[in-house]
């Protein structure tokens, strides 16, 4: 969330600056006699477009709208001048109108802002192309506390996941071009994204679908109308399940040279009901995964000595360790990286530094998987 709106207060600032050079240099030319006339109109659109870009830098949708409109206009009006006019045409306008066309025609995908002191909230991806359904699931969300992003493509829900990994994913089954088995299924492949609850929201309700939904690694399938207090119901038991008394406490083995970063996490489970064991490498790791069985690992990628791949692969390869779920919490993050992780075996990949919440959050999605849920 952060990163979007420190990248729309860049561009706008940028527009800010390029539009008010722009209106300096038609402001010296209007005082030019050959170029009175066209610089007076090219002074007045500038000066609309600088407004307009502060608008941006305030979040207020006039200013976006106001933007692509008088760029339109400016864009027919420069048709003629280029040939003849072409020394006093700015090249930053070029550049103006790429930033413009690459920022604000993306398609259909919205990104709620919030104000600061609620930017913590859980968020919540709408993947649908009934773009009422969106308005009336956005609006229930809202008001139950949740930050909201949609998308009303398979292809642009499955990239905002990568971007954004919000806490739980609204799928609709029928859509156009990529269908939302499909995206489930992209979603469940990759380490990124595997962590993230998806629930169906479909007026398809048949037990073979919904069977179909739940073989795809689906947390629950809502059918459609979804009343309020059915969807809330649904979400809150996902994201909010009843936590664990003492005795029943699940482990977790954090394995990481960074004792720093132990210090950390360690605190963290504790105080969320976890109990913890820690190992600076692999071949310790190893040793207590083998004699006291946690519930779940935590590994570090670069490590001294045995590496972490090579940590989960012996895991995997240990009929007794084999299927207890790793996490790679680590610096690395290219796809290459997340590739190599996931062939080695790991359930999921977070990296470094960790917000607490998404730690906390993938942790709980894997130990505390909800049972299918369809209503």
């Amino acid at each position: 969330m952060k990163s979007k709106i420190s990248e729309i207060k860049v561009i706008a600032w940028s527009l800010s600056a390029l539009y008010a050079v722009s209106f300096l240099v038609y402001l010296q030319l209007h005082q030019v006699f050959e170029f009175k006339m066209r610089a007076l109109i090219l002074l007045i659109l500038f000066g609309v477009l600088f407004i307009a870009s502060l608008g941006v830098l305030r979040k207020q949708e006039w200013g976006r709208v106001l933007l692509v409109v008088v760029n339109a206009v400016m864009g027919i009006y420069l048709l003629k001048p280029y040939v003849s006019f072409e020394n006093v045409v700015p090249i930053s306008y070029v550049f103006m109108n790429l930033i413009v066309l690459l920022f604000f025609n993306q398609k259909k995908v919205k990104n709620y802002f919030l104000p600061k002191e609620i930017e913590d909230w859980r968020s919540v991806l709408i993947i649908d192309d009934d773009e009422i359904s969106i308005k009336i699931l956005r609006n229930i969300l809202l008001n139950h506390g949740y930050s909201v992003l949609t998308a009303m493509t398979g292809e642009e829900g499955l990239s905002i996941a990568i971007a954004q990994k919000p806490s739980l994913i609204l799928l609709d089954v029928i859509m156009p071009g990529m269908k939302g088995r499909e995206v489930c299924e992209r979603l469940k492949k990759d380490l990124r994204t595997r962590p993230i609850p998806v629930v169906f929201i479909t007026v398809k309700d048949s037990m073979d679908d919904i069977k179909a939904e739940k073989s795809l690694g689906a947390a629950a399938h809502l059918t459609k109308p979804i009343g309020s207090s059915q969807l809330m119901e649904c979400v809150e038991n996902i994201l909010n399940p009843p936590k664990k008394e003492k005795g029943d406490w699940q482990s977790v083995l954090i394995v990481d040279d960074d004792e720093i970063l132990i210090k950390t996490v360690r605190p963290l489970l504790m105080n969320n009901g976890y109990s913890v064991l820690t190992a600076l490498t692999g071949e310790v790791a190893l040793d207590i995964i083998k004699n006291q069985k946690p519930d779940l690992v935590i590994l570090d990628v670069l490590l001294p000595g045995i590496k972490g791949r090579d940590v989960c692969l012996k895991i995997r390869e240990d009929e007794e360790t084999k299927n207890i779920p790793v996490i790679f919490l680590t610096a690395k993050e290219s796809d290459d990286d997340i590739e190599a992780e996931m062939s080695a075996g790991a359930q999921a990949h977070l990296t470094k530094p960790v917000k607490p919440k998404k730690l906390l959050s993938t942790i709980r999605n894997i130990l505390s998987p909800q049972p299918f849920e369809a209503k």
